[in-house]
């Protein structure tokens, strides 16, 4: 039994791992392209341990 809200899986959190991502803030990253269209076509991104990030960019810089 859950002893506290970190103990429970959130939305958030099942979604990713029904979508096969490794943590949700990969919907976070998504929002902020979304609002604020940080990478662009044919920009670089440098991943630097979050694997997630790349599974997110590539589809933005192709």
């Amino acid at each position: 039994m859950a002893k506290s809200r970190r103990d429970t899986a959130d939305y958030y959190t099942l979604l990713a791992r029904k979508e096969g991502y490794p943590a949700r803030s990969v919907y976070k990253l998504e929002e902020i392209q979304q609002r604020h269209k940080i990478i662009k076509p044919k920009d670089r991104v440098l991943d630097i341990g979050a694997a997630l990030v790349l599974g997110l960019c590539i589809p933005t810089v192709n």
